[in-house]
C-alpha cells in the first residue's frame, strides 16, 4: 500500500509481512534459504536495489523506495530476527520495520516499530509530523 502526503507532495511505498511464528527464521547452509525469513529479507533487499519496483509500482505514484513492515507475534521473534539479519546490508537496515501484532493493531501509524538494525533503539512511526 502507499501513504502519500499531499502538503509536502511525499509519498511512500510500503509491503506488509504477517509473520505467524510457523516460518524458520534462518537455515543451516545446507538447506533452502530462500524459505526463511531471512531468506525474504534478502529478496527484498535485491528488489529494492534493484529499482524494477519503480516501474512495477509507476501506476500509484513516483515511488524512489519502499518499506517493508514486517508483523510478527512475540518482541522476543523480533529480536531473534534482527540477530540473524544482522549481518546483511547496513545502508538497508532503516529500509524495514517491524512489530508485533498487538502493537499493530493499537497504534498502526505511531511510534511501534523498530528497524531491522539490531542496534537502533528509536522506535519508528509510519507518520511523523516532521
Amino acid at each position: 500500500f502507499g501513504l502519500e502526503n499531499l502538503e509536502k507532495d511525499r509519498r511512500v511505498l510500503f509491503f506488509v509481512e504477517m509473520d505467524m511464528g510457523t516460518e524458520r527464521i534462518a537455515a543451516p547452509r545446507s538447506l533452502d534459504q530462500r524459505a526463511t525469513i531471512r531468506g525474504k529479507f534478502e529478496q527484498y533487499d535485491r528488489y529494492l536495489t534493484s529499482g524494477r519496483f519503480v516501474k512495477t509500482y509507476r501506476a500509484y505514484g513516483e515511488f524512489g523506495f519502499f518499506v517493508v513492515l514486517f508483523v510478527t507475534t512475540i518482541p522476543e521473534r523480533i529480536d531473534n530476527i534482527r540477530a540473524a539479519v544482522l549481518d546483511l546490508p547496513k545502508n538497508l537496515h532503516a529500509y524495514y520495520y517491524l512489530t508485533t501484532l498487538g502493537e499493530a493493531e493499537r497504534d498502526f501509524l505511531g511510534p511501534i516499530w523498530k528497524s531491522r538494525d539490531q542496534k537502533d533503539t528509536v522506535l519508528h512511526a509510519l507518520v511523523s509530523d516532521a
